[in-house]
């Protein structure tokens, strides 16, 4: 079960073992995050951006080292026995790309599915600011490999014609039809891949059902080896979680995504 209603989460939301986390994305337009609208009760504010994304590197949102995230999460309260439930406040959007994090750490988490847009729709409550942590978790968890792959993994697969890319931007920027939001990128695709818009998992803030997102995947064996592409690494997480929920097995995210491959040839380090 990748997958938490609102209900169950309201009904469980006094168990002392639940850690909720906000991994709601900054303002595309303000750069930040109001801290002070429209908060789950308890829930601790994850920083996808500035604390569990790789800074040092030139791609946006690239996976932290294994030591980085146990020392991040432990900060946030995190123990390993904890049941950690994830939202944002799109619906389901940047809390697929954290719950693929914890996923690519060893660690079950969930996803509340349709997120902070299903909560309130249900009429159940909100609060102005975030929970701190009282203390720091004994959060402890080894990175697992093939969750994410680089650039050089997925050009073996095209090669070797090992796995199916999926990319999960909008029509009009995988068919070139328009410029790609992170200025100095390339027009284009991935050679071999397929668009599924990350919607076309969705009904409005809400998973599609299983049978619909089997449906979606119908052409593909369940032994398919699968990589789900985007423009940073964030929506493709939605294809893993989909995929996931309906029974694949190989699924991988391609973590540089359009930001890495889109990169002009003359500026590749």
């Amino acid at each position: 079960m990748a997958l938490v209603s609102a209900d169950w989460l309201y009904n469980n939301l006094d168990d002392p073992k639940l850690i909720v986390l906000d991994a709601s994305l900054a303002n595309p337009v303000a750069k930040n995050i109001d801290y002070t609208i429209d908060v789950i009760p308890n829930a601790v504010f994850f920083d996808l951006e500035r604390r569990f994304s790789d800074l040092d590197s030139d791609l946006p949102h690239m996976m932290i080292s294994e030591s980085k995230f146990n020392r991040e999460a432990q900060l946030l309260g995190i123990d390993n026995d904890n049941t950690v439930v994830i939202y944002d406040n799109k619906g389901v959007y940047s809390s697929a790309r954290v719950w693929w994090m914890f996923r690519s750490m060893g660690f079950d988490a969930y996803v509340l599915d349709g997120g902070l847009v299903e909560w309130k729709k249900c009429g159940f409550p909100t609060v102005a600011l975030h929970l701190k942590a009282e203390k720091a978790g004994d959060f402890l968890a080894t990175s697992k490999s093939g969750y994410f792959v680089s650039k050089k993994e997925v050009e073996h697969a095209i090669a070797q014609k090992s796995a199916q890319v999926f990319d999960l931007r909008h029509p009009n920027r995988f068919n070139a039809l328009e410029d790609e939001p992170r200025k100095g990128l390339l027009r284009g695709n991935i050679p071999t891949s397929i668009n599924m818009h990350f919607a076309e998992f969705t009904n409005g803030a809400r998973m599609k059902s299983r049978e619909d997102l089997t449906a979606l995947l119908a052409d593909f064996p369940k032994d398919t080896n699968l990589i789900f592409s985007c423009g940073s690494g964030v929506t493709a997480c939605i294809g893993a979680l989909a995929a996931t929920v309906v029974g694949y097995f190989s699924v991988s995210v391609y973590d540089g995504s359009w930001s890495e491959w889109g990169i002009p040839k003359q500026f590749e380090s």
